[in-house]
């Protein structure tokens, strides 16, 4: 084992992106500084996707206004009011994540949110 000493000193030459990977302290100080330019829903789809209730938390707390803002999505013939219902419907029916879906449900009581509701376009013909 090194002396307290050294390591300290080695420590403040690594990198704050490889220290991310060694435990949640770095990795939250790290996401802070870099999560402004994972807005993509490729990225937090693959958060759902693989249920990684963590990582969501952070993601979910610091992005919060981008899913609360009102704007129309339309998915799979359904018109979603805002992203955070096409959220919890990844969450419930597509990816089955449990672990997100107790993150989404903490933070919508905690800031007294509510789900809207969900309409469905029908662009089917009839003779």
């Amino acid at each position: 084992m090194l002396p307290e000493d050294l390591v300290k000193m080695i420590y403040s030459y690594i990198p704050c992106e490889t220290l991310s990977l060694t435990n949640k302290f770095y990795w939250t100080k790290n996401y802070k500084k870099t999560y402004s330019n994972k807005l993509q829903s490729s990225y937090w789809r693959y958060i759902l996707r693989s249920d990684n209730c963590f990582v969501f938390e952070e993601y979910i707390s610091n992005s919060l206004p981008y899913f609360l803002k009102e704007k129309k999505v339309i998915y799979k013939s359904q018109i979603y009011p805002r992203k955070l219902e096409l959220v919890n419907f990844l969450i419930n029916f597509t990816f089955n994540s449990q672990k997100c879906k107790v993150v989404l449900d903490k933070i919508m009581k905690s800031k007294r949110l509510g789900f809207k509701k969900i309409r469905v376009r029908l662009n089917k013909w009839s003779n």
